[in-house]
Formats: C-alpha cells, sequence, structure tokens
C-alpha cells in the first residue's frame, strides 16, 4: 500500500508540474513534498531509451526499438566497466555501440545508420535473409543469417531470442567487447578511438526489432567479473 501511495504522489506530482502547478507549496504537504522528491530521484537512476536523442525515423516502443536510425540510451558511460544486453526480437541489419550526446540542433544527425568513427563507435551487424546452407540445423529456430563486422562478415548466425551482450572497458584503454549467447565474438572487439562521454548507443534498419536490457535483474547472460550494470552518474562514487 505503501509503494502504491508513494507511486500515486509521484504521478501526481509529475502532472502538476507539467501543468505549472505546484501542489505541495503549502506547509501542511511537506510530507507529500519529500515522498515526491524521493520518488523522483530513484526515477531519474532508471537507466531509459532517450525519447529527446533519438533519429526521426526511430520508434522507441518501452525498451523496444525499431525504424531507421540511431538511438542512445538515458545515462552516460562514467563508471570504468560496464554491460548491458541487446535481445534480438526480428531480423534486420542494426548496430551496437557507444556514442557522444549530440544538441537539440544536431539531434537530425541520428538518422544514421553508421557509427562514423568521430562522436559513434560500435560493430555493425547484418542479417541475411537466406542462411546460405542447407545443414542440418543444431538449433530449432530458422536462423537470421551471419553477422557482419567491420573485418568482414563472421559466420555465426543469429536466432529469435538470441542475446548480445556489449561489454564497454574504459579502466584503460577504451574497448568494446561483444558476446553472443555468452560466447565472446573476438572478431568484433573494438579497441581505441573513444573520446568524450559516450552514451550506449543502438542503430536500427529495416524490419529490425531490438529490445535493450539495462537493468541487472532482467539480464540473461553472466556480467563479466568487474563488471556491472549501467550506473547513472548521481550514484557513481
Amino acid at each position: 500500500m505503501g509503494a502504491c501511495l508513494s507511486q500515486m504522489i509521484y504521478y501526481t506530482g509529475v502532472v502538476s508540474e507539467k501543468l505549472g502547478i505546484n501542489i505541495f507549496a503549502s506547509p501542511g504537504a511537506a510530507h507529500m513534498r519529500a515522498v515526491y522528491r524521493n520518488e523522483k530521484a530513484k526515477a531519474a537512476r532508471i537507466v531509459t531509451l532517450d525519447g529527446v536523442q533519438k533519429g526521426p525515423g526511430v520508434t522507441v516502443s518501452n525498451f523496444h526499438v525499431t525504424g531507421e536510425g540511431t538511438v542512445l540510451g538515458s545515462a552516460a558511460l562514467y563508471q570504468d566497466r560496464a554491460y548491458w544486453e541487446v535481445v534480438v526480437v526480428r531480423p534486420g541489419a542494426f548496430g551496437l555501440g557507444v556514442a557522444r550526446r549530440c544538441s537539440r540542433s544536431q539531434v537530425h544527425g541520428l538518422d544514421t545508420t553508421k557509427f562514423d568513427g568521430g562522436r559513434s563507435w560500435g560493430a555493425h551487424f547484418r542479417v541475411d535473409d537466406d542462411d546460405g546452407s542447407d545443414e542440418e540445423e543444431s538449433r530449432p529456430s530458422d536462423p537470421f543469417g551471419d553477422i557482419e563486422s567491420a573485418e568482414g562478415t563472421e559466420n555465426v548466425e543469429l536466432y529469435e531470442g538470441d542475446v548480445i551482450a556489449v561489454v564497454f572497458d574504459q579502466s584503460d584503454l577504451p574497448k568494446i567487447s561483444y558476446f553472443l549467447n555468452g560466447k565472446e565474438m573476438k572478431s568484433k572487439r573494438i579497441v581505441g578511438g573513444v573520446k568524450g562521454v559516450v552514451f550506449p548507443a543502438f542503430v536500427v534498419q529495416g524490419e529490425t526489432m531490438l529490445n535493450i536490457v539495462f537493468s541487472e535483474n532482467d539480464f540473461k547472460g553472466n556480467v563479466p567479473q568487474g563488471f556491472s550494470g549501467i550506473v547513472p552518474a548521481r550514484d557513481v562514487i
């Protein structure tokens, strides 16, 4: 009951702020004001997809991403070692990496479907409709095809529900590593080049649908030792 009441106070406060009304201004509302501030602070610590930092052709619904372009996560990567996951929901071409945030006048630039190595860094995954093989499959569902990296095409097949983990390490030279269902994809490792404060970045195009997982409680894979889910700036010590 207490949690429900706190959430009710929080959402009432949010609506009131949007309407330009301070419903907690009276001295008798001190407790409600404190509850609202506490709930607002907790909400700010939840990592989501940024509704502003996205290309005009990108659609974000909850934590699902579709459309054409790039979208950033809401929290900057200040910690030394961060981990997040992406579940492949629907086949298509996509990219996973990090990028610097754009100013409001530059947001249109997020319509790009490529990491440029200047403001964004990451690996691109190309999914073919034809798996190109008549061999017996060891897995029950239809493969999405090959995975394309900067070094060429890696012969790894993607299936619906596969999990790609993105592991970002900036304890020394910035490095991005990728794991497919717990196994490192060594040919897709990206070392160096990352500059400035960056955010998780997701590129989609075609029929791609990705489900982004930031919550440690929902991770499907084992987080490498020394890494953790993304910690918002106010919680980084």
